[in-house]
């Protein structure tokens, strides 16, 4: 039988700086991991631009979780903190704990789907 494919999960904060290291980090996992399986987990424009900016091999995979700044006194289409003045920068991090729910769906979804295929072990932190 043939062993599981190891999938791990990338969500970094929403701030450039958190996304490029996560990116350089995913890129040196599939280098030295040819068998690993990458989603990278972001807002919908992040993803978009990643996506449009980078050329990813069949294991890197993109999941966008829908975040409405609008909802929390934010401007409209705020995604990062690269789109706000510091005072609002509180708010923003409060906002994006909204994001939870998602990710936990998407996350069982994933532990689900590896059940199936015989995974055993689902670590997240």
């Amino acid at each position: 039988m043939e062993e599981p494919k190891s999938h791990i999960v990338l969500f970094p904060f929403l701030a450039h700086g958190h996304i490029n290291a996560l990116l350089s980090l995913s890129s040196l996992l599939h280098k030295r991991h040819s068998n690993l399986t990458i989603t990278f987990v972001s807002t919908p424009r992040h993803i978009r631009s990643i996506q449009s900016s980078f050329t990813f091999s069949s294991s890197f995979r993109f999941h966008s979780l829908p975040f409405s700044a609008e909802l929390h006194g934010l401007p409209p289409n705020t995604e990062s903190l690269a789109d706000l003045q510091l005072p609002q920068f509180v708010t923003f991090m409060y906002a994006t704990g909204n994001l939870q729910p998602a990710f936990d769906d998407f996350i069982s979804t994933i532990a689900s789907d590896s059940a199936s295929h015989g995974t055993k072990n689902i670590q997240t932190s």
